[in-house]
């Protein structure tokens, strides 16, 4: 199995919205290379709602991970950047730490961004996007930088 092609779209705020992976397998493989293909992703953590198809087969549904995005509309100043040119802020980095600190087995961290035009946001994956919130609220409630703060549950 080999991939061949890739590409994703995302929408006006820069959100992923979907990804593609092409892979050249020979026919006789296909039903083999469905299943590797479904549990890499499940191993990788996909979020709920994904799909692999396999060309002449049907569409099989992948995922059980879901997620939440954290706004932090206090932190949209850009102090500068890291050494592979990504925005930084001490008090956003600070925050991803306490979140990745205090989260447990109820998820991850998967990203974070600064925006000077918008609030800042951490996004997270796990298994109980509520669970996460609950979470999360009790880790950055008394953090200054993190008031305003808003929850966005996905997939």
């Amino acid at each position: 199995m080999q991939i061949v092609d890739s590409g994703s779209l995302m929408n006006e705020e820069f959100r992923l919205v979907s990804c593609d992976v092409v892979f050249a397998v020979p026919p006789i493989a296909a039903n083999r290379a469905a299943r590797i293909v479904i549990a890499e992703v499940e191993k990788l953590g996909i979020t709920r709602g994904s799909s692999v198809t396999v060309n002449g087969l049907e569409s099989q549904p992948v995922g059980r991970m879901s997620g939440l995005r954290v706004r932090l509309p206090e932190i949209v100043e850009v102090e500068g950047e890291d050494h592979e040119h990504v925005f930084v802020n001490a008090d956003l980095t600070r925050l991803v730490g306490l979140v990745e600190e205090g989260l447990g087995d109820r998820g991850v961290v998967w990203s974070w961004r600064i925006r000077d035009d918008l609030a800042s946001d951490i996004t997270i994956h796990g298994r109980d996007a509520l669970a996460m919130e609950e979470r999360v609220r009790q880790i950055l409630e008394p953090e200054p930088a993190a008031r305003g703060m808003s929850f966005e549950r996905f997939a």
